[in-house]
């Protein structure tokens, strides 16, 4: 993650899926917008490098209620926000709620 001023943040990640019977990877780019101190919104896009599987998006508004908590409202045509659904397309777009605790 690269601080570009005090509002704005840019990601850039690596990600690899291996199975053994299946691999593919991506390279996925994000921004964070600090629109507020406690408000954010977070664009990102998730390039797939296999021709055979579709890139995708998620667009999240995020306040944070504390240091260590915050709420996410989502939109993305990602299977999933985490993980291994950050590879793979969904068949149509979500919408959702998420809540990050860090300890």
């Amino acid at each position: 993650t690269y601080r570009i001023n005090n509002r704005l943040a840019a990601n850039l990640s690596t990600k690899y899926f291996y199975s053994g019977i299946e691999k593919f990877g991506a390279l996925g780019g994000s921004l964070y917008l600090n629109v507020t101190d406690n408000l954010q919104i977070i664009p990102e896009i998730n390039y797939l490098l296999d021709k055979n599987i579709k890139s995708n998006n998620t667009i999240a508004i995020r306040y944070s209620l504390s240091e260590n908590n915050s709420i996410d409202l989502y939109a993305s045509n990602a299977l999933n926000t985490q993980d291994l659904g950050q590879l793979l397309r969904s068949k149509n777009n979500k919408f959702g709620i998420k809540l990050n605790l860090f300890y």
